[in-house]
């Protein structure tokens, strides 16, 4: 989403200070909502998700081969870590695992490709690994993950995307 200018110089209503301002404020809202950096991009075979690194803003996953994702583990700290796909696993797999002992809650909705039906998979509070092989998990370019650190060993999981073939839980 690109910035824009909320109060131009033609707006009659506004003194020239109450615009600045206006614009000023609306930068700074701006900046914090998006942090005002660039996504991480992740290409290589493995990451460790890390809080002042990955937390906050968008990490992307560009591999191929798949990506071993690592979750940090889970305090309540309310940090989000944004996943988004851009390049389809085409063989192995993507993997989100927690650090062992953190589990997962919250949902995957998957688009079917056979039916045009939306799928839901729920990950119980129980899972602890996130599986996409770009087939039947998903894992397609423009999936997108978004964890939050909700509590002491919990995590929360959004997931949005689609999946081919005989589609599955991408949770375990």
């Amino acid at each position: 989403m690109a910035q824009t200018t909320i109060a131009s110089s033609r707006v009659g209503a506004l003194t020239e200070d109450t615009r600045t301002d206006l614009n000023a404020n609306f930068t700074e809202l701006y900046n914090a909502t998006f942090n005002g950096i660039a996504p991480v991009a992740v290409t290589g075979s493995t990451v460790t998700l890390a809080e002042g690194t990955h937390s906050n803003r968008v990490t992307t996953l560009s591999r191929a081969a798949g990506i071993a994702v690592t979750l940090p583990a889970a305090t309540g700290t309310g940090d989000v870590y944004e996943l988004v796909v851009i390049t389809t696993v085409t063989s192995n797999t993507t993997t989100i695992t927690t650090d062992g002992s953190d589990t997962l809650q919250g949902q995957a909705w998957v688009l079917s490709d056979t039916s045009a039906a939306v799928l839901a998979y729920d990950a119980a509070g129980t899972a602890t690994t996130i599986t996409m092989d770009g087939t039947t998990q998903g894992g397609y370019v423009g999936h997108r993950i978004r964890l939050v650190d909700i509590a002491t060993g919990k995590w929360h999981v959004t997931m949005m995307g689609k999946a081919t073939g005989t589609e599955a839980t991408p949770f375990s």
